[in-house]
């Protein structure tokens, strides 16, 4: 329909990867080797980001409690995961990375989720002076007499005891589901909990039915509860990644590529696939596919 279109599209698509082509060389080093490590420099610039995450989080929760902080490294975990999760992603768009070893950094991003998912959760109770805006917390603490910064106890001990006979802990534990941000929060963490129990291999190699339909309905509850937790921001990113990658695979990609092929068993380790060649699958030697069964 848009053949000049189409040119000035093949041109950025050879642009993009003679420009990203530098960052798909393997850093070579005595001790990757040693440790059998293969990383390119694309993936070196995706893994820092994480490392310092991780460690300037550890620093907000233990060091210099904040919940700000902690709250900003685990949306940014949890963002990061939706991005290499994505077949059709804008990492391997910009850096080159493909989707097989994107897959790779959506687990550790994941792992860094549930650390900086669990870290903000300490530092809720670790920060004196924090106070969640829209929390119904407030009120109810200054029901109770407590007189602390923005409601909170004025003595952030464990073990300091209330009027009610409770402990600051045990009061702390009850704010965790008061008022919507806090329950939304608390909901975040479960569901990033259950992605990763749930994902692990003993379950996603035996039971990957199961461990897709639960990934699933957890990013659905991931999202509804960032609505309320932290605004909008991340549930568009959502749908501008995770979204915008479904809608080229279930609707777009079905219309354009084969969607039956025809199996037959040559030997005892070799399987024939064979579907149509339709017109507009255009290929060069060299690239490959990835074949959904």
């Amino acid at each position: 329909w848009f053949p000049g279109l189409r040119e000035q599209i093949l041109t950025l698509y050879k642009w993009r990867w003679s420009a990203s082509y530098p960052l798909q060389k393997r850093v070579r080093g005595c001790l990757l080797r040693k440790y059998k490590i293969h990383l390119t420099y694309g993936e070196i610039l995706i893994f820092i980001p994480l490392a310092v995450l991780a460690i300037v989080c550890v620093f907000q929760t233990f060091l210099a409690p904040s919940v700000s902080g902690t709250g900003k490294a685990a949306r940014f975990a949890v963002v990061a995961a939706l991005l290499f999760a994505q077949k059709n992603s804008y990492i391997t768009m910009v850096l080159g990375v493909p989707f097989d070893r994107a897959v790779v950094f959506h687990k550790i991003s994941g792992y860094v989720a549930v650390i900086t998912g669990i870290l903000h959760g300490v530092a809720y109770f670790l920060d004196e002076d924090f106070m969640p805006s829209g929390s119904d917390s407030s009120e109810s603490i200054g029901n109770r007499g407590r007189g602390g910064r923005g409601g909170r106890p004025a003595n952030n001990s464990f073990v300091d005891s209330d009027e009610e006979g409770g402990t600051g802990f045990q009061t702390r534990i009850s704010e965790l589901f008061e008022g919507s941000i806090n329950f939304s929060g608390t909901m975040i963490l479960i569901c990033i909990i259950s992605m990763f129990l749930t994902s692990l291999p003993i379950i996603r190699r035996k039971l990957f039915e199961f461990f897709y339909f639960i990934h699933l309905v957890l990013l659905v509850g991931i999202i509804c509860g960032t609505a309320y937790h932290t605004g909008i921001m991340v549930p568009l990113i959502v749908f501008g990644t995770t979204g915008v990658d479904l809608i080229i695979r279930k609707l777009i990609m079905p219309y354009r590529y084969p969607s039956e092929a025809t199996l037959r068993i040559i030997s005892e380790s070799v399987v024939e696939i064979s579907f149509p060649k339709v017109k507009n699958f255009d290929y060069n030697p060299g690239q490959y596919v990835y074949i959904a069964i």
